[in-house]
């Protein structure tokens, strides 16, 4: 090879390093800021990873001669981001606000795709570091901007639910139910900057509440309908550590049944709030009635668990139904059979046992009970249970076959039913269908109305004016207990206990007795009963 051959060479890959600069240069222009701020320019891969939430654009924003930037650059963002975060919560701890918004400033825009940054950080913010003010307005202050802080994340994960999740979470939950929520609640009302920020993520119009202005709880409605949104459209998101063999293209952190119901069960939040704000009419009502047509709307949906069944909550009653229909034709292959195998069982008791189970279980004594615990195999409540295959066992053999196959039939549908009856549990669905579907009545808001309306009067001094109220209250009350008995162990019964106290005391004012027939006597019986088990239970533990 003569010296010509290897000039011509190194020609040639000069001049092909010259060419592919053109095309590199092409694709990778990075993006730069006009003087509005805005993002121009930027080669095809720049813009890329912008449509895709994948370019951290702040990135420059960071101090260049700092040690976390130095850090960075070197390959070392992980270890810059552990100094920051440890910064960050020794600045909290010392109580440095300033410098601790600023290293959170600098943390998101350095890891701005890591969740957990965005996630426990605005906790941090919004929980930690707004209780050690004083102040409910400058605990205001910094819940907003731990919500702040979690829309800008938002923007570079726009892919992940998480965020929006947590967006949902932060504005219902710390706005709506901590102890200083009511003016919580009334500096959201009121705050129109905010509003402005959060219209440019989602339309707080359809927030509005009673008083015409966003109300907390429905503003949080919409972002958990976006992060469904997000979630519904197939885009893979890591909210934990995915299993390798996993084909489940999302890991919410939460049940399917919880997160789908997270917007339905906003409204009844609301309907809460503004029950608990308001006079009780037929502003409440409507919001109750809203809250009860979305919990129906969710019962219907169908939602597929994590074992890739697909259930609907208001299936469970069809399903019941279906069962005992097959339990009817399978008793049908055999007219009696059940009841003559129970009867057997019957005649083999003794008659302690017998005693034991004939005697209601309040009045039972302590070897009474210890004898139908024994029977505890054989029972379905207090009564002698005789299962689908002992049926079958004891069939003709020419009708065994047939048997068989109903049972087959009986266990797949109680297998549908159990795991709808589950995730119905977990929502306390069938309560709060119930408890919507009462608070939307009119009797329900008088009755509310009129107990609210003898506390005032107690208050201002005019004990004559508390009875009548409290008295017209009772009889409405009484009404909606004789109904539906099972809510005198309720949160519904257990607010009335003040204002029975207040009826109490104003009848001791005016030195009038406690009337014997009093209305809610279960519901003050039940009182009784429960605070001398609680009184009990502390003597014990002391």
């Amino acid at each position: 090879m003569n010296a010509r051959t290897v000039l011509y060479r190194k020609v040639a890959y000069l001049g092909g390093i010259v060419l592919l600069l053109f095309p590199l240069f092409w694709l990778g222009r990075p993006e730069v800021r006009d003087d509005s701020g805005q993002l121009q320019g930027g080669g095809t891969l720049a813009q890329m990873r912008h449509d895709m939430g994948l370019s951290p654009a702040e990135l420059g924003e960071i101090d260049p001669a700092s040690q976390t930037m130095k850090l960075a650059t070197l390959g070392l963002r992980g270890i810059a981001a552990w100094i920051l975060w440890s910064r960050a919560d020794d600045y909290r701890t010392k109580e440095n606000w300033d410098k601790f918004a600023a290293t959170l400033n600098t943390l998101r825009r350095l890891q701005p795709h890591y969740i957990s940054v965005w996630d426990y950080q605005a906790w941090n913010v919004s929980y930690n570091v707004s209780k050690e003010f004083d102040h409910y307005e400058h605990r205001y202050l910094w819940v907003k901007r731990g919500i702040e802080f979690l829309m800008t994340g938002t923007r570079y994960n726009r892919r992940n639910p998480r965020l929006l999740w947590s967006l949902g979470w932060f504005t219902g939950h710390k706005l709506g139910t901590a102890d200083e929520h009511r003016e919580f609640r009334q500096l959201f009302h009121d705050d129109s900057d905010f509003h402005e920020k959060l219209n440019e993520y989602v339309n707080v119009d359809e927030s509005r509440g009673a008083e015409g202005k966003p109300d907390n709880w429905l503003v949080s409605k919409l972002w958990y309908e976006r992060s469904i949104d997000v979630d519904i459209a197939g885009i893979p998101v890591q909210w934990m550590r995915l299993n390798e063999e996993s084909e489940s293209i999302t890991k919410r952190k939460r049940g399917a049944v919880l997160f789908f119901h997270d917007p339905h069960k906003q409204v009844i939040n609301y309907a809460q709030a503004i029950t608990d704000e308001l006079t009780p009419g037929e502003i409440t009502r409507s919001a109750w009635g809203w809250g009860y047509r979305e919990l129906n709307e969710f019962g219907n949906e169908e939602i597929a668990l994590y074992d890739g069944r697909t259930i609907r909550l208001h299936d469970l009653d069809r399903i019941v139904k279906e069962i005992e229909d097959l339990q009817a034709k399978l008793d049908a292959l055999e007219p009696g059979l059940r009841e003559r195998i129970r009867k057997e069982r019957e005649a083999k008791l003794t008659d302690e046992e017998r005693e034991a189970l004939a005697t209601p279980w309040r009045q039972r004594t302590a070897e009474q009970n210890e004898i139908v615990g024994g029977l505890r195999h054989m029972l379905l409540g207090d009564e002698i249970f005789v299962g689908d295959g002992e049926v079958v066992d004891r069939l003709p053999e020419d009708k065994k076959i047939r048997g068989r196959e109903l049972i087959r039939r009986i266990e797949e549908k109680r297998k549908a039913a159990r795991a709808i009856d589950n995730q119905r549990a977990v929502i306390n669905f069938e309560y709060w269908l119930k408890r919507s579907d009462i608070e939307q009545q009119k009797n329900t808001a008088e009755a509310r109305r009129l107990v609210r309306e003898g506390d005032r009067l107690k208050a201002n001094g005019d004990p004559e004016g508390a009875v009548k109220a409290y008295e017209a209250a009772w009889d409405r009350w009484a009404r909606i207990f004789d109904a539906h008995p099972e809510l005198i162990t309720d949160i519904m019964a257990e607010d009335l206990k003040p204002s029975i106290d207040n009826y109490e005391s104003v009848l001791s004012q005016l030195d009038l007795p406690f009337p014997s027939d009093f209305k809610l006597q279960r519901l003050r019986e039940y009182y009784r009963q429960r605070d001398e088990w609680e009184y009990i239970q502390q003597q014990q533990q002391q």
